[in-house]
């Protein structure tokens, strides 16, 4: 094992505060020389700032260090200098797209979504089918369909992606875990083989299954997304189980013995 892929809102965080034994969880991996990049889908907020929330939290990473679904986006757009870009999303996130034209360019549209909360009513979303119907090829940051504040569920982005594609019959592009677009992104950042890579997470949809699709090791992390997931038997396929990150050092531990 040389490195650790770990997601981050719900493994080491919850609701922006860190979880008991993220911190040392991280540290000690480090400790064993094991390389350590972080990954969210996390659509409203850039990776830079996803990497200031978790040093506030006691937890070392620089920007470089963190993989979220905007750095694969930005990626995706870069290769195709000539697109132009509609980005639906917060602020700070819709900033990073500024490179990009929003039309007349010589390459292809795109809208792009992220999660902009109370924002999503009927109007916006008729907005959205109306560009789509237009020719804009449709590019979602995530296709996550909840994520939990203290518990409770709300709907993210990608319940209305599934709305919209299942209204204008236009397929996503999809930016976020557990995406090729975005596994190759953080696979360039760790510059690692797969198969040396462990892959730690609490969404069995996202973290499991994208670890699994590059042939990586994976380790659950045990909470409410998960436990619901399980009831699914969507939480099947993780190499390992553990019941908090608190608990990785002895599950790296036990890998590399």
């Amino acid at each position: 094992m040389k490195a650790i892929l770990c997601d981050i809102e719900g493994t080491l965080l919850q609701g922006g505060t860190a979880i008991s034994g993220a911190a040392n969880a991280i540290a000690s991996a480090r400790r064993t020389g094991l390389r350590v990049c972080f990954t969210t889908n996390t659509s409203t907020k850039p990776g830079s700032e996803m990497a200031s929330i978790l040093r506030a939290n006691g937890i070392e990473a620089e920007p470089h260090d963190v993989v979220s679904t905007v750095d694969a986006a930005l990626r995706f757009f870069e290769e195709r200098p000539e697109c132009s870009v509609v980005p639906v999303c917060e602020p700070s996130v819709a900033a990073q797209f500024a490179q990009f034209g929003s039309g007349g360019g010589s390459g292809e549209d795109y809208l792009i979504l992220g999660d902009v909360g109370e924002r999503f009513d009927h109007r916006l979303l008729c907005e959205l089918a109306a560009k789509v119907e237009s020719g804009r090829k449709l590019v979602t940051l995530s296709r996550n369909k909840l994520w939990y504040a203290q518990g409770v569920p709300r709907l993210d982005v990608g319940s209305y992606v599934r709305a919209l594609e299942e209204a204008t019959g236009v397929k996503a592009i999809d930016t976020g875990k557990p995406s090729s677009i975005f596994l190759n992104v953080a696979l360039a950042r760790l510059d690692v083989e797969p198969g040396r890579v462990l892959v730690v997470g609490d969404d069995p949809s996202t973290d499991i299954a994208g670890g699994a699709s590059i042939g990586a090791v994976t380790a659950l992390v045990a909470n409410v997304k998960s436990a619901l997931a399980s009831r699914g038997n969507q939480g099947e396929g993780a190499d390992f189980s553990i019941t908090s990150i608190a608990e990785l050092p002895e599950l790296i531990e036990s890998i590399c013995a």
